[in-house]
């Protein structure tokens, strides 16, 4: 039998086909496989998502602890604050209190060294009035003088007691100078 050409053909692509679906293997799923891929990506990427999101937690949390840490100090740090203003305070009024008082210390101390000076001042004019007296009870009148007029240049009169120390009934001091200078002038 003789077949035609295109008859050939035809037969000729039959059998081609026939071993080509005979050699071809068993149609595999592929969906299967690309949707297993894309599961394993997205578990993937979930997973890493969800070690990020711990991290980002744990610096968080390290962040917030801190600053805690920071508001405790800073509290901290305004009690100390507010107790140093306290003690500041204290220590201001104590230091005027202290101003005060020293002050009042050297008035008295003013006070006691005029006292002091004065007393000197009386202790040499009572030398210089028993020179004076004692020129004067032996009769030298010329020294007498003299002693006298030393004496008003110093200005010592004016610190001779004004009353009598022993009650004898005598002149004071002053008095008995006064006696004295009234007799020689």
């Amino acid at each position: 039998m003789s077949e035609t050409p295109n008859q050939e053909h035809h037969q000729e692509g039959r059998r081609v086909r026939k071993n080509t679906a005979q050699s071809k293997p068993r149609p595999q799923n592929h969906v299967l496989t690309y949707l297993a891929i894309l599961f394993a990506a997205a578990f993937f990427l979930l997973l890493m998502a969800y070690f990020m999101q711990q991290r980002a937690n744990r610096e968080a949390i390290d962040g917030l602890t801190q600053s805690v840490t920071s508001i405790h100090s800073l509290q901290n740090l305004v009690e100390a604050n507010e107790a140093l203003e306290e003690e500041n305070e204290a220590l201001k009024s104590e230091a005027a209190r202290l101003r005060d008082s020293l002050a009042l210390l050297q008035k008295e101390s003013e006070a006691l060294r005029e006292q002091a000076e004065a007393a000197e001042q009386a202790k040499q004019a009572m030398d210089w009035f028993w020179q004076v007296d004692e020129a004067f009870v032996l009769g030298r009148y010329s020294k007498c003088r003299t002693l006298m007029a030393s004496m008003e240049e110093l200005d010592l009169v004016k610190y001779l007691p004004a009353e009598s120390v022993t009650d004898n009934g005598r002149f004071s001091p002053a008095d008995r100078y006064q006696e004295i200078y009234d007799k020689l002038h």
